[in-house]
């Protein structure tokens, strides 16, 4: 017997000003490369080799931008588990089982961060955006928040799984 999905979220970094932010802090070491090859003028009293900044380009300002397009928050949930986590759908999402849940509601939360955080308050955050999210306390203690955008249809999913 298949099982029912109740709720399935995947949500993004899309926010305009972590873009501009990630953009604006990739920028130095670009135009610095490219100034270096235009004009043929080093760069600063210690400057490093085109080669040099060219590998760095290329290894950490590429990734770091193509991780924060492609990288997406994952929320799928079932009759009796709910899925989440940071990576692909099909990949290894936790799992947390209905059995093993003490308490969940939809609660506003705040965090010092987005992506995955740590919380004396919340436990583990998970959030491409602040606002409303599923707070889960399992029966070992362990405290998970899940962001949302879709608040009310998560509420309703949970709702309709605790039946």
């Amino acid at each position: 017997m298949e099982k029912e999905i109740l709720f399935t979220e995947v949500q993004a970094f899309r926010q305009w000003w972590l873009w501009l932010i990630l953009i604006l802090a990739s920028t130095p070491l670009l135009g610095i490369l490219i100034y270096q090859v235009v004009t043929g003028q080093p760069v600063g009293d210690k400057p490093a080799s085109n080669a040099v900044l060219a590998v760095l380009v290329i290894f950490i300002s590429v990734p770091m931008l193509l991780g924060f397009y492609f990288i997406k928050l994952f929320t799928i949930i079932d009759t009796d588990t709910i899925y989440y986590g940071f990576g692909v759908s099909t990949g290894n999402l936790n799992t947390i089982h209905l059995a093993d849940i003490t308490s969940m509601d939809v609660v506003p939360y705040k965090s010092n961060g987005l992506g995955m955080r740590l919380s004396n308050t919340f436990g583990t955050i998970y959030n491409t955006s602040w606002g409303m999210g599923l707070f889960i306390t399992n029966n070992k203690g362990s405290k998970v928040v899940i962001g949302t955008k879709r608040p009310e249809e998560l509420k309703a999913a949970i709702d309709k799984m605790k039946r």
